[in-house]
């Protein structure tokens, strides 16, 4: 099985990351017998000089056996002049896949109903009512036994009729919300936030007391759409914590980087890793997907990277589909996976599972529509490109 990696090596103080410590690294796996071991430099490395030595430098290493094996057989002298080592970007979907493909739970009768998944969704406003369907019958068509749509009420009715697989509860806009909603959440095992919200200030406010309860209990979630915008204005509600995924499009991205950075980014197809990295850690190593051309998702640890697939079609919708997809595949990746044998930790395998999904969907639909494609279409197709992807 093949891992690359890129590592960002960065010094401290006066101990800098320079030509010396990539010699090290050489020198180190010889001296291990990792035979199967390769490091080569990047451009322009051997270039470093006292001038320099305050930026990042960057050295790719290619493993055909499983990285913390390695890491963890370092001297400590090494991994204390190589400080910047804890930081990986993951491009090698062989590996990626097959960690997913682990933790997909089988069917078979020893399941009982809803521990393949109980999945609310909080969304679903009199404008939009689309949003919460897709992410809520997505989550069902990937797996889930059982999804929850918590929505305002002049949404309720209106999402009743597009599915009866659905289960509607019309409180998101009463008095006594949080509450009533707070009641359903020992049953759930994962949460979407966002689609079709709105951003009413009463209801946003309401979710964002969700958010706390939702910490307190230690559920996992996924937020998304106009709950990013709600967090823009109060990054602090899920600062450090490790249960949230964040899955901004590139506006989104600008938005949240002029939130918590403090700095103008501008909307950009294919997003930086370093960038998408940088905000992860601000929030305190939250997992942050930027969707674009290049998926890139990370927990200011590890960054993942998806490509391929996909298609040219810009449907509204496809979003939805990914996040409640997502929010299954987070339940699993926790509950269902070997950490110990995965390439990545379970958030990031959830991400990358889901964006693979998103993009095949699309591939299919496009292959099969074109220009006509929707998300009505991608999400008739989500049985043919898991199965194709993970299984059955």
């Amino acid at each position: 099985m093949r891992f690359v990696h890129d590592f960002f090596l960065k010094g401290r103080g006066k101990g800098y990351t320079d030509n010396t410590t990539a010699t090290a690294v050489i020198k180190e796996t010889i001296v291990l017998r990792f035979q199967r071991i390769r490091v080569t430099l990047s451009k322009g490395y051997h270039r470093c000089d006292s001038s320099r030595l305050n930026q990042s430098t960057v050295f790719r290493c290619t493993l055909l056996d499983k990285f913390p094996l390695f890491l963890k057989s370092l001297s400590t002298q090494f991994q204390s002049s190589c400080r910047g080592l804890h930081h990986l970007i993951s491009t090698n979907d062989e590996a990626l896949l097959a960690s997913c493909r682990a933790f997909i739970p089988s069917l078979t009768n020893a399941l009982h109903k809803g521990q393949a998944g109980r999945i609310g969704v909080l969304g679903g406003s009199e404008e939009y009512t689309g949003a919460p369907y897709f992410a809520a019958i997505s989550a069902l068509k990937v797996g889930a036994d059982i999804a929850h749509v918590f929505c305002a009420k002049p949404a309720a009715a209106v999402i009743k009729t597009y599915s009866p697989e659905l289960i509607v509860h019309p409180l998101l806009d009463t008095d006594n919300a949080v509450d009533a909603i707070m009641e359903w959440v020992p049953r759930m095992h994962s949460f979407v936030i966002g689609p079709g919200l709105g951003r009413d200030p009463k209801i946003l406010n309401t979710v964002g007391h969700l958010i706390e309860r939702l910490k307190e209990a230690d559920r996992l979630f996924v937020l998304d759409a106009d709950a990013l915008f709600l967090i823009t204005e109060k990054p602090e509600l899920i600062k450090g914590y490790p249960k949230v995924i964040l899955t901004p499009n590139s506006v989104e991205f600008a938005r949240l980087c002029t939130a918590v950075l403090g700095e103008e980014v501008k909307p950009a197809p294919s997003a930086s890793a370093e960038k998408v990295r940088e905000l992860a850690i601000a929030f305190g190593h939250v997992t942050i997907l930027h969707k674009g051309a290049t998926d890139v998702a990370s927990n200011g640890r590890l960054t993942v990277c998806c490509a391929g697939g996909g298609s040219n079609r810009r449907c509204g919708g496809q979003g939805d589909l990914l996040a409640g997809s997502l929010a299954v595949l987070f339940h699993w990746a926790t509950g269902f996976g070997d950490r110990a044998a995965a390439a990545a930790p379970p958030e990031l395998l959830a991400v990358y599972a889901a964006c693979r999904l998103t993009r095949e969907c699309a591939r299919l639909a496009y292959s099969q529509h074109g220009r006509s494609t929707t998300t009505t279409d991608m999400v008739r197709l989500i049985h043919q490109a898991f199965s194709f992807l993970f299984g059955p």
